[in-house]
Parts: C-alpha cells; sequence; structure tokens
C-alpha cells in the first residue's frame, strides 16, 4: 500500500510539473528575431477645449510586464509623449483613454491621439506571424436642441487600408450615426465596444507597420444643451509564430521533460 501511494504521489508531481513547463513555454518572450515598438502619443493637431468645455486623457504602455503612465489635460501633457517602446512579452502593448464634455455654448472641436507600431523580422531564413488585439470602448450622447458630439477610433496598415473603425455620432439637430448608418434616433446615448484580433506575416528580413487614430470633438451650437464622448484603445501583443518548419532538425525535448519521464518510468518499475 505504501509503495502504490509513493507511485501515485510520484506520478502526480510528474504531472505538475509537466503541465508547469508546458504553461511557461507558451508564455515566452517574443522572439528574439522579431522587434514590435509600439507608441501612442498626444497628437499635435489637437485644438485647445474653449467656453464650457474640458477634456482629458490618460496614455498607458506596458513594456516587459511594466506600466508606465501619460496624463493629458487640456493640451497640457506630463509624461512621455510619444510613450512606448520595444515590445518583450506577449501582452505588452500601449493605449489611450480620452474624453471630451461641454454644455451652454462650449466646444471641443479636436482631440486626437496617434498609434504607430512597427515589426521587423531580423531572421534571414525564417517567415513569422505576428499577433496583436485591439481592446476598445466608445461611447457618445448630446442633448438640446443643436448639439453634437463624435468618436472615432481607425486602424489602417502601411499602406492606409482600413482595417477596422468604430465611428458613433450623437446629434440632436441632424441626427444620430453608428459606423456610417444613419439611426431613427437624435443625441442618444451610443456606444459601441469589443476586441478586434488581426495578424501580419513578416517574411525573412522585413519590415511592416500599421497605425490607430483616435479622434474626438463636440460642440454644443445654440447654447441650450450638453455632449460628451469617452473612448479608449488599447493594443497588445498577443502571440507570434514561426511559419518556416525546420530543415533535417528532430526538436530534442526538454531536459527537464526528459528527467520527469524517467522519473515516471522508475517508479512504476518500483510499484512492479
Amino acid at each position: 500500500m505504501k509503495d502504490q501511494t509513493k507511485y501515485v504521489c510520484t506520478v502526480s508531481f510528474a504531472i505538475l510539473l509537466i503541465t508547469f513547463v508546458s504553461f511557461h513555454a507558451s508564455a515566452a518572450l517574443i522572439p528574439s528575431d522579431l522587434e514590435v515598438t509600439g507608441n501612442v502619443s498626444f497628437g499635435v493637431d489637437s485644438v485647445s477645449a474653449s467656453g464650457n468645455a474640458s477634456q482629458t486623457a490618460t496614455l498607458e504602455s506596458v513594456l516587459g510586464g511594466s506600466s508606465s503612465t501619460t496624463t493629458v489635460s487640456g493640451l497640457t501633457v506630463t509624461g512621455a509623449n510619444p510613450l512606448g517602446g520595444l515590445m518583450l512579452n506577449t501582452n505588452d502593448g500601449v493605449g489611450a483613454d480620452a474624453s471630451i464634455s461641454g454644455s451652454a455654448g462650449g466646444s471641443a472641436e479636436g482631440f486626437f491621439f496617434d498609434f504607430l507600431f512597427s515589426m521587423t523580422n531580423t531572421s534571414l531564413t525564417d517567415s513569422f506571424q505576428i499577433f496583436f488585439e485591439l481592446v476598445f470602448t466608445n461611447t457618445t450622447s448630446a442633448s438640446g436642441a443643436d448639439a453634437y458630439a463624435d468618436a472615432e477610433i481607425i486602424l489602417e496598415d502601411e499602406l492606409n487600408n482600413e482595417l477596422f473603425f468604430s465611428d458613433l455620432t450623437s446629434d440632436t439637430f441632424f441626427g444620430d450615426e453608428k459606423n456610417g448608418t444613419g439611426l431613427p434616433s437624435q443625441g442618444a446615448t451610443l456606444s459601441d465596444s469589443g476586441t478586434f484580433l488581426f495578424n501580419f506575416i513578416l517574411a525573412a528580413n522585413s519590415s511592416n507597420s500599421f497605425t490607430t487614430e483616435i479622434k474626438l470633438e463636440g460642440i454644443d451650437i445654440d447654447g441650450s444643451g450638453s455632449f460628451s464622448a469617452d473612448t479608449s484603445a488599447f493594443i497588445r501583443v498577443v502571440g507570434s509564430e514561426n511559419l518556416t518548419p525546420p530543415v533535417n532538425k528532430v526538436p530534442a525535448p526538454p531536459t527537464l521533460t526528459v528527467l520527469i519521464l524517467v522519473m515516471m518510468y522508475f517508479a512504476v518499475r518500483q510499484n512492479r
């Protein structure tokens, strides 16, 4: 009975170790042949809010698991701008969370943020596929006789092909729109949120890039209403895959895994 218990414990411990090794192998660093940089910045074309209106934002970067932030109040930036750098791990990325609001004739007619991701494959032989995730929320609302708020997120590749967009307009005079489609409402609270997955394939010794822009604007034209918009977007690396099969190579199992299997073999023999 003792031998049987010892055998069960040894096998259970071995299974746990294999699970641990497998999990941490899947959460490995971004391959050394891939250089992925990402930055988010407060747009230089932004204009100051006027009247009874305000605009604020927070920029965030996660690099190597460590977070950094930059704040924006009006046109004043506190912290690094642009914010970001070299992605080291999966889940590294950059993002922005921006808001505008106003009433009684206030306006915020241009609050802009730009993302730039660059990818380089330094391998002379292997092709890679890189996977990204965009997590976003988008909300607008307006009230009164003549007020509107518009919020956009636009993701484009390096040839300016649009890969994704979210565009909400809450307008009390001309009517509301969601992603280019007119709605029967006027000045309603509109929302859009979710996750968008996308990827790029990099041939050996090649580069690529993509950009994202956030745009917020709103105005209460006749002075009797209000407007607001809140938009956030975070883009992260979620994985990579080497697409080039090894030539005449038989992959050797990791040393720790071999050791665990040997332990299991002797445990079985001892039990018998």
